[in-house]
């Protein structure tokens, strides 16, 4: 499987377990996403209002793909090309 380690490679130990067990449900185990921002100066305050703005709401959800294309996008456009360094 790709991004698999062997056995002997995964982490373990307590402290992993208590932490996986926290997010275990069956029968995917603990399949999450998580996002990380890291660098100096980050407003937390302000990243948290725009990632929130992102959100749909239950009514969003529930109206599909059609209706999700005419949503705004509350992040700026940004140019691939000119991100990679």
């Amino acid at each position: 499987m790709v991004g698999r380690g062997t056995e002997d490679e995964l982490p373990g130990g307590d402290f992993y377990d208590a932490h996986i067990g926290r997010y275990w449900a069956e029968p995917h185990g603990d399949r999450r996403q998580e996002i990380v921002f890291i660098g100096i100066g980050i407003d937390q305050d302000a990243l948290r209002r725009r990632l929130d703005a992102a959100l749909v709401d239950d009514a969003e959800m529930h109206a599909g793909l059609e209706a999700w294309a005419g949503l705004a996008d509350p992040f700026p456009s940004w140019d691939p090309e000119k991100a990679a360094v």
